[in-house]
């Protein structure tokens, strides 16, 4: 009799353990289904605020570019090498040159000979001080021959402290300085 309750008592132990399991396991298995819905709506949030993001980023992206494009002053792109990657409608209208030819250039061809070093010298001390912005004066020549001044704010883009794109907004200043001599 004493082995038969032995055993009664582990089977009604081995029972009562099973029935712990399964309700810790049916308790784990409802957290887990919960975290999982939450995770599913945590997702579809954020996937909905990527989208609605990527559309106003989109928009703003639009929106700068439509400013840049109908900018009167010339608003350009250059690699470290000063070979132009993107050009404005108005570098075009006043330089003469079609986008094409512009961007087979390095703009220190369109400056005129006489100060090409000048203008070269001013941006390799810039590029040694690690300067970000600077403005600079000179004349360009443009593809009918003529020579018109520029002012030039330039913005050279480092990456890990080197020089990797420039940035400019140049603007025909001839006007200005054909009325300083006048004055003078």
């Amino acid at each position: 009799m004493q082995e038969k309750e032995i055993l009664e008592r582990r089977l009604e132990r081995e029972r009562r353990a099973r029935l712990e399991a399964e309700a810790i396991l049916e308790s784990k298995s409802r957290e887990l289904y919960e975290t999982n819905k939450k995770l599913q709506e945590l997702n579809q949030s954020l996937e909905h605020e990527v989208a609605d993001r990527t559309r106003e980023l989109s928009e703003s992206q639009r929106q700068f570019k439509l400013l840049v494009e109908s900018a009167g002053d010339i608003i350009f792109n250059a690699d470290i090498r000063g070979y132009f990657t993107y050009v404005n409608p108005a570098a075009i209208r006043l330089l003469g040159y079609t986008e094409e030819e512009l961007l087979e250039k390095q703009y220190f061809e369109l400056i005129r000979d006489s100060d090409r070093q000048r203008v070269r010298d001013f941006y390799q001390e810039m590029i040694e001080r690690q300067d970000v912005r600077s403005y600079l004066e000179f004349p360009v020549v443009l593809k009918s021959g003529d020579v018109r001044w520029l002012g030039q704010m330039l913005q050279i883009n480092y990456r890990k402290g080197k020089p990797e794109r420039i940035t400019a907004v140049a603007r025909d200043i001839q006007e200005l300085r054909d009325a300083r001599k006048a004055l003078e």
